[in-house]
């Protein structure tokens, strides 16, 4: 619904202007189907039901000739370390699975709201942490009313959808987010295609035939794409590169200037 009103907003402000040609209408038509289609295409192929019972333990913490979580828990601490909350303000934690993330911010009296697709997941966070609100749903349709979260944080859960997605991921952040808050992301993500041959070329090279496969059965993040996107709807960004897959983005609303 979102989607229809933004691009019939889009159409009444074209027609005041002049008159709407049939394959406007028709271009319009296709993209509102192009939307949909996307929010409602994606489907949990990892099955995260059946890995949240012990999910904690089957973090990959040390070890591994490719090790997906390396620097998990100094990644965690980053985002924690970054994001500027205070007590009484709102933080939402988008796959937040069992909330290993969100709940770091509990200690600061920050209101946490969880967002994950997995029932299984949510209940395991809801056991481990009853002060966090969890709600079902995904980075494409946040269950969150415009501009109420204060800050957004997301760890290892943007890459279980493609770069096209990510995007629509961006814009459902924007629109959730007041406009002095801050989004923080920490991920499996290469800085730039070039950054992506060298490492697979490592790999196929070192014959890590593990690592090219934990790579082509997920959507690592191209860092350029969302930084692009980021500056481009008014935020200031900024990076930290944790090992070559594993990066932090953070960006924070760029606030008009009153007169």
């Amino acid at each position: 619904m979102k989607d229809m009103i933004h691009t019939m907003d889009g159409l009444l402000e074209q027609g005041m202007e002049s008159s709407i040609s049939n394959s406007d209408l028709i271009a319009i038509s296709q993209h509102l189907k192009r939307l949909k289609s996307l929010r409602k295409s994606w489907r949990d192929r990892w099955n995260f039901d059946l890995q949240a019972a012990d999910y904690d333990q089957s973090l990959k913490l040390h070890g591994f000739r490719f090790n997906v979580h390396q620097d998990y828990d100094i990644a965690l601490e980053k985002v924690v370390d970054t994001m500027p909350l205070e007590a009484g303000q709102t933080c939402l934690d988008i796959g937040i699975g069992t909330g290993n993330l969100g709940a770091k911010f509990l200690a600061k009296a920050v209101h946490v709201i969880g967002v994950d697709q997995s029932e299984k997941m949510l209940q395991a966070c809801k056991r481990k942490h009853p002060e966090i609100d969890v709600r079902k749903g995904h980075f494409l349709a946040l269950p969150i009313l415009d501009h109420q979260i204060d800050g957004i944080v997301s760890s290892y859960a943007l890459h279980h959808i493609t770069d096209e997605q990510k995007l629509l991921a961006l814009a459902e952040m924007d629109r959730v987010l007041r406009p002095t808050g801050a989004i923080c992301l920490v991920d499996l993500m290469f800085q730039n295609d070039a950054q992506r041959k060298e490492a697979l070329q490592h790999f196929e090279e070192s014959g890590n035939n593990e690592a090219i496969y934990a790579i082509e059965d997920e959507f690592y993040a191209n860092r350029s794409l969302l930084v692009e996107w980021l500056r481009s709807h008014n935020y200031q960004v900024t990076t930290h590169t944790f090992n070559p897959i594993l990066s932090m983005v953070y960006a924070t609303k760029n606030r008009q200037k009153v007169n």
